[in-house]
């Protein structure tokens, strides 16, 4: 049986024991109901500035952390990221029609992937052990070979969720960089290689209405505190956005190695 230790560590396994409580500590006892608020890191608005939804996805993410005893980012609690995929789908559906299309797939995705977190909240409460649980379920053809590899529900839901956050998460990366085609590279680098021709020229005619950084920097709906001051709100923005693509990206990406660790990857195209 395909099979992958799920734990990882900077350290030389002699030296790497580690409790459960210690690798997995610190998770927040929020309320459910309170959502987002009570998992948020808290901070000082006086010394920090109002925070954005950009800012909220970020403190989030730094929840969702699982680091090693020497700080490196081994693994990710799932319930966390997925309300960070939720924030992330709040924050980009303030920027109008274009997004509509990889955004309403987000959505689909995170929602399956939630259902399977919810079902089994141990045995799936970080992106290791749910891939090990996808493994152990028997509904899929893993492989180190994307090619052969065959993914059902539950792994596949998870590889197109983390395709797309990661195309919208480069995009913001290089459009805040300055980079005026952002939103075709971050494609071409990401969700292209798994997309046919057709669906590729239909997400490509619709990237072309894909709003600039100054247009962002004016949606009100990211911070409505700020939404009369166009200033601070530019700046606030600006500030989060880097935020939340320096702590979410990496996280996204470390996701998708240990789905191709764990040989649940496929390579076919949509």
């Amino acid at each position: 049986q395909f099979r992958v230790n799920t734990q990882r560590c900077c350290f030389p396994p002699v030296t790497a024991q580690v409790s459960h409580a210690t690798t997995m500590a610190a998770e927040p006892q929020a309320d459910r109901k309170a959502g987002v608020a009570v998992i948020a890191s808290k901070r000082n608005d006086d010394e920090y500035g109002e925070n954005t939804l950009f800012g909220e996805l970020a403190d989030i993410c730094l929840q969702a952390e699982v680091r090693s005893p020497c700080g490196k980012l081994v693994d990710v609690k799932m319930r966390e990221f997925i309300l960070a995929a939720e924030k992330y789908h709040d924050g980009l559906s303030t920027l109008g029609p274009a997004v509509g299309v990889v955004l309403s797939d987000i959505s689909k995705n995170a929602a399956c992937v939630k259902g399977l977190v919810d079902q089994e909240p141990e045995p799936r409460r970080t992106s290791r052990s749910f891939l090990q649980a996808e493994l152990d379920s028997g509904r899929h053809t893993p492989s180190s070979n994307a090619a052969k590899c065959s993914l059902g529900r539950g792994a596949c839901q998870l590889q197109w969720l983390l395709r797309g956050l990661e195309m919208f998460l480069l995009m913001c990366k290089l459009l805040f960089d300055g980079d005026h085609n952002a939103a075709s590279k971050a494609y071409a680098e990401t969700l292209q290689p798994y997309h046919s021709w057709l669906t590729s020229t239909g997400v490509r005619t619709l990237l072309l209405a894909m709003p600039g950084k100054d247009s962002i920097c004016t949606r009100k709906a990211l911070c409505p505190k700020l939404g009369n001051d166009a200033q601070q709100l530019a700046a606030a923005v600006t500030r989060d956005v880097d935020r939340a693509t320096s702590v979410m990206l990496p996280m996204v990406r470390l996701m998708i190695s240990d789905c191709r660790e764990f040989g649940l990857w496929e390579s076919s195209k949509a």
